[in-house]
């Protein structure tokens, strides 16, 4: 949707071997950056009210939401 957007408001081209390789380095990247933060909450015990949608719901399930 962006690379048409992109190529219909400024009559621009967009290499597509650029997004190619720079989609090849951000994806690993962003799955390292889930693993730390996935760590990194449940390390601090943060989980649980991550799930809690609001804290009247979760109120009943455990002290911590």
């Amino acid at each position: 949707m962006a690379i048409y957007l992109c190529v219909r408001s400024l009559n621009a081209r967009v290499d597509m071997n650029i997004l190619s390789d720079i989609s090849r380095v951000i994806a690993p990247l962003l799955a390292i950056y889930g693993v730390f933060r996935a760590v990194d909450l449940i390390n601090r015990d943060a989980p649980l009210p991550m799930m809690c949608a609001k804290k009247r719901v979760c109120s009943g399930w455990r002290s911590r939401c």
